[in-house]
């Protein structure tokens, strides 16, 4: 079973996008997926069309240590554990250096062996959500925008990695640094781009060679509450994605 993390503390790179495609293309590939959504915000539970209330979710996996029920299963192929808002006070109930492993423990239920990928979508912050899904992972892929505060984070997110590796994950790898939201280039974006190789060794990884297009279509999606390629499967971003899917199975990653 192969695990990824979908991580960058900076909202508004496409970690939902990417994780929700991805276990798309992956379920539509004849694989078993489970998608993890570990961010309060809870936009891969709402993208998937199914219920965070009066479920079972990812908070009661992790705090309740309770497994029952937890497994949704989506009109999309894949399955999901859901998100929480509750989810915001992890930090403070999950305060302690084992807590961090308290997602790879639960991983390793008998119930989630069945599944060949897990795909974990997760939160906007470098805290004890971020560490416990880079504990669980056996790899993690970076997607970031061409502008200036996505590439300051990742020195954070870099020391966050190395961290995991060195005390709780030494076998968690780094698959690549995606460039999402890829549009007509502007001055910045050129000089942000050709610094990304540089900021990629910091993961100790690489720059992958597909980046993800711009395109409305994909704010269209996420209103319609569906994934990129259920909403449209020809457009730009969805084309990227499918190579992105291609590359990353390549690399023994999917």
């Amino acid at each position: 079973m192969n695990i990824l993390a979908i991580a960058n503390q900076k909202g508004g790179v496409g970690k939902t996008t990417t994780s929700c495609t991805l276990a798309y293309i992956a379920a539509n590939d004849g694989k078993r997926v489970l998608l993890i959504d570990a961010d309060a915000q809870c936009n891969s539970t709402d993208t998937s069309r199914v219920n965070s209330d009066g479920v079972s979710t990812l908070y009661d996996l992790l705090i309740n240590k309770d497994s029952t029920d937890c497994i949704q299963h989506t009109n999309f192929g894949y399955d999901i554990i859901a998100g929480d808002p509750l989810l915001r006070d992890a930090d403070k109930l999950l305060s302690g250096f084992a807590d961090v492993f308290v997602l790879k423990e639960q991983l390793e239920n008998e119930r989630f062996a069945s599944y060949d990928l897990i795909i974990i979508d997760t939160p906007p912050a470098l805290g004890t959500l971020l560490m416990a899904s880079l504990t669980a992972a056996s790899h993690v892929l970076v997607p970031m925008t061409a502008d200036r505060y996505a590439a300051q984070g990742i020195n954070r997110l870099a020391r966050s990695v190395a961290d995991t590796q060195k005390y709780t994950n030494p076998n968690l790898t780094c698959c690549g640094v995606l460039l999402t939201r890829k549009a007509r280039p502007t001055k910045l974006s050129q000089k942000i781009e050709t610094g990304l190789p540089e900021l990629a060794e910091q993961l100790g990884t690489t720059v992958l060679e597909v980046a993800i297009r711009e395109t409305v279509r994909v704010r269209e999606a996420q209103a319609a509450r569906e994934p990129l390629m259920e909403w449209d499967n020809t457009c730009t971003a969805a084309q990227d994605y499918q190579m992105l899917y291609v590359e990353l199975k390549s690399k023994g990653v999917l």
